[in-house]
């Protein structure tokens, strides 16, 4: 039988619990992707312009204003 998964998808600003997560998928989806050193500056720089996509609560995306990050 194959049943549809089910999914939330929800938009919410980054905080900064959320900075390693996103890191792992910057890391898994970009051939040189930024540290996380550099995604914690862009957080603190513009929090307002950082946001995390989350799919049944789990972290899936984020968007900022430099650019958009999505697994592959």
């Amino acid at each position: 039988m194959n049943e549809k998964k089910h999914h939330q998808i929800h938009i919410r600003h980054m905080m900064k619990e959320d900075i390693n997560a996103v890191y792992e998928i910057e890391r898994k989806t970009f051939l040189y992707p930024f540290s996380e050193a550099i995604i914690y500056s862009l957080f603190l720089g513009a929090p307002d312009l950082c946001f995390v996509i989350l799919d049944n609560n789990q972290i899936v995306g984020s968007v900022s204003y430099t650019h958009l990050t999505l697994p592959t």
